[in-house]
């Protein structure tokens, strides 16, 4: 049997465009452009972009989509949760990119790593937060730096709630509904609400829509 074929190794241009790559899947869940990719390395000419891209699906870290600009995936890679992008809701103004479009749209950092966890909410106290009784919450336990400044706790009667962070310390969200209770856990960062839209629309409140679960 004639012996494996070693993988050929990369140029540093190509190692570096390829961690491009995976950047921008990371942070805004899509792949540059070879316009992009030019700009970012200061390549004059396309046609260069195009042949490391070409070197990288050759040694088989990448699959390239015909005809697209953006439909490059990482092989080897974990499925990623993307989704075509169709339209852009800008100031109440839609700018439709069209069934077609190559743009994807991942949510994966939504649910990557070892500290993110989620939590199903079974109550409507939270409406006015935007968060809806059988949504799921998507919390991030590792500790860092909270972007949203909100924070799933238990309180001291152990019941779930959400609490904002204040420059005096973590105060509730939602104090008509937890009464400034102490807290006793903080469970995580809220990163993310995860919604299923199914069922009859109804009005919940002032400015508050919310879906009934079919039976």
């Amino acid at each position: 049997m004639p012996p494996a074929t070693k993988p050929r190794a990369l140029t540093d241009r190509q190692i570096q465009i390829f961690e491009f790559l995976k950047e921008n899947i990371q942070t805004k869940g899509y792949v540059p452009t070879v316009r992009e990719i030019c700009d970012r390395f200061d390549i004059r000419s396309p046609n260069g972009v195009v042949s490391h891209l070409k070197a990288l699906e050759r040694k088989g870290l990448i699959q390239r989509g015909a005809n697209k600009s953006r439909a490059i995936t990482l092989k080897n890679a974990a499925r990623s949760r993307a989704l075509p992008l169709i339209e852009t809701h800008t100031a109440g103004q839609v700018q439709t990119t069209g069934l077609s479009n190559d743009e994807l749209v991942a949510f994966d950092s939504l649910f990557q790593g070892t500290d993110r966890a989620c939590l199903r909410i079974g109550t409507s106290r939270f409406s006015r937060l935007g968060i809806l009784n059988g949504d799921y919450i998507i919390i991030d336990r590792s500790g860092n730096g909270c972007r949203t400044g909100l924070f799933a706790v238990l309180t001291s009667s152990h019941e779930l709630s959400v609490y904002q962070s204040e420059p005096h310390g973590l105060v509730s969200a939602v104090p008509e509904t937890t009464g400034g209770e102490p807290v006793s856990q903080v469970l995580g960062c809220v990163v993310a609400v995860v919604r299923s839209l199914r069922g009859e629309l109804k009005t919940a409140g002032p400015n508050v829509t919310s879906f009934d679960a079919p039976k």
